[in-house]
């Protein structure tokens, strides 16, 4: 049997197809829409043996063990773990790179103009580096039409793969989306899901990706008529809740002041979301980090280490504190504040609220991955 990739309809031209005059028919048939050169390289290693000698795709074996083969390979470009054989996996950095490169090209930063194919070309490859983010990159571009056709399935798919290698944020998309897209509604479903993310929150890594899930739950459950639980962890981000309610307010009011009575329902709706988020308690959680920061750039790199831009969320940073930064690709480094600048001036601490550069030791290579929303913790004062 022959097994390969082809751009011909299998079921239309199957003499093209072979390139033999035998008659033949057809036996299976999978659709690959990525990382077709890959998989079908792991699809040929995974049958080396049964290799028609100087026959590249024929190969002599059952049919159902092919099938499963070609199964297997698909399921593992799908969950990312379908790792290319390559030397760049030598270097640790390598998946990193990607997710950044992708999203230079998502959102066209830099020198680079937006180019969503570009974007999800790279994304597809950084999966297959242990890249969790990727996974929400990816169902994203289906889920809104980023430079595909929208398919709900599909985004829902790769939210599967990334929540089951061990994503949180992937949860929370795909309950909103059993929650909210008619294509795959299921309320059932969408609480098992919100009930993963919520229960798998690491304190330590909240950002405001996580915030505007935390709204959307809100939404999400009122619309739905669903109770609202999760009171107590709700009740910890309150404050950063009722900050982005705000910013809602007014892009509602910016948005729709050519229709009055649509404006004044969904007014009235974050009015209502607002006091419920007001009415919540803080309990600290376990795991709770005192002193945590996000960072909205890398503005520079100098003789003297790196500034980073970061927004103070809670607690303090002194100079002198050692730090953890968590860029969103996953990368981790430690480093230890040397400066800190507010306003053009060096000063000796930055707290709650405050919009800081920090010079902390380092160089290019070790903090380049640093984009908007990495996470920065203070590890020792």
């Amino acid at each position: 049997m022959k097994i390969g990739k082809s751009k011909i309809d299998p079921a239309k031209g199957m003499a093209e197809l072979t390139g033999v005059t035998t008659p033949s028919i057809l036996v299976y048939r999978e659709f690959f829409q990525e990382a077709l050169d890959v998989a079908e390289k792991a699809i040929h290693d995974l049958f080396i043996e049964s290799q028609i000698s100087n026959q590249k795709q024929f190969f002599q074996l059952e049919p159902y063990k092919a099938i499963e083969g070609i199964q297997e390979v698909k399921n593992k470009v799908l969950m990312g773990t379908l790792w290319e054989s390559t030397s760049k996996k030598d270097n640790p950095n390598y998946g990193y790179e990607l997710f950044d490169e992708g999203c230079n090209y998502y959102y066209g930063r830099g020198n680079l103009k937006q180019d969503y194919g570009k974007a999800r070309e790279i994304f597809l490859e950084a999966i297959q580096y242990g890249i969790l983010p990727a996974y929400i990159y990816l169902g994203r571009m289906y889920e809104y039409g980023d430079g595909v056709t929208i398919d709900v399935q599909r985004a829902l798919d790769y939210y599967s793969a990334g929540a089951k290698n061990g994503s949180t944020i992937c949860h929370a998309k795909m309950a909103s989306l059993y929650w909210r897209d008619t294509e795959v509604r299921d309320l059932e479903e969408g609480k098992k899901c919100w009930d993963k993310y919520f229960t798998s929150l690491d304190h330590r890594l909240v950002t405001k990706d996580d915030y505007a899930n935390f709204n959307f739950y809100i939404s999400l459950a009122n619309e739905n008529q669903m109770e609202i639980g999760y009171r107590n962890i709700l009740g910890v981000y309150s404050e950063q809740m009722l900050r982005l309610l705000n910013i809602r307010k007014d892009i509602c009011n910016e948005q729709h002041s050519d229709n009055l009575p649509f404006r004044e329902y969904m007014l009235d709706v974050i009015s209502r979301e607002m006091d419920f988020v007001q009415s919540l308690e803080f309990v600290r959680p376990d795991g709770w980090i005192d002193d945590f920061a996000v960072a909205s750039d890398l503005i520079n790199i100098t003789n003297m280490g790196v500034i980073l831009l970061a927004d103070v969320e809670r607690g303090s940073f002194s100079v002198g504190d050692t730090i953890e930064v968590k860029a969103p690709g996953g990368a981790v480094f430690e480093s230890v504040i040397r400066k800190i600048d507010k306003y053009r001036e060096f000063v000796k601490s930055a707290t709650k609220g405050e919009s800081v550069g920090l010079l902390v030791d380092g160089h290019e290579q070790d903090l380049k991955f640093v984009k908007t929303g990495a996470t920065i913790v203070v590890k020792n004062k």
